[in-house]
């Protein structure tokens, strides 16, 4: 960015990113980075290759050769399968599918557009109906605590320090969280 600045080039207006609920890893830097240039987030692979559809699970594996994730890669694990029965448990209660509530817990995400990779009419029809699912807030809280990514430092210390700094106050609409464990000594 401060490149394009400097050299009066046109500035880029969005980044395109790999951003799933199994692949979280850009909220430590890349999501902060495009929120700081005013830059539009187009997340592709939403679906993470079909995995999160809720057609796989510890007993429903892909044939090989018919998805875009294959079963020695690393998403095909019990964490994913806890995260499929959870989604499958939202959808239920949402009364939408794993695909739907997938889709629109990235949507909340405050992202211009996922990019949709259906095959079929069908799929891209169903797809589309995630823009009316409105995941309540219990649900995508659950959702969250089971697939935070674990980042590099300084990510999470930079995320502390902020709440240490703020205590609880809200800054340019970003809030924090008090950290009472660290007033406790000090009121």
């Amino acid at each position: 960015m401060e490149l394009c600045l400097s050299h009066s080039w046109t500035k880029p207006i969005a980044l395109q990113i790999e951003y799933s609920l199994l692949e979280r890893t850009v909220e430590g830097e890349l999501i902060p980075m495009a929120n700081h240039f005013g830059l539009g987030v187009v997340p592709w692979s939403p679906l993470r290759g079909g995995l999160l559809t809720g057609k796989y699970g510890r007993d429903s594996r892909p044939e090989s050769g018919t998805v875009r994730k294959r079963e020695e890669e690393k998403d095909f694990n019990e964490s994913t399968w806890a995260l499929i029965d959870l989604l499958k448990k939202v959808a239920c209660k949402h009364q939408a599918t794993v695909a739907q509530v997938a889709i629109s817990w990235l949507l909340q995400k405050n992202v211009v557009s996922p990019i949709i990779g259906a095959r079929t009419v069908t799929q891209l029809e169903e797809n589309m109906k995630s823009l009316k699912v409105e995941i309540d807030k219990e649900s995508t809280f659950e959702i969250d605590e089971m697939t935070h990514p674990k980042l590099p430092f300084p990510c999470d210390f930079l995320h502390w320090i902020e709440n240490y700094m703020r205590g609880g106050m809200t800054v340019c609409g970003n809030q924090t969280v008090r950290p009472d464990y660290l007033f406790n000594n000090y009121e």
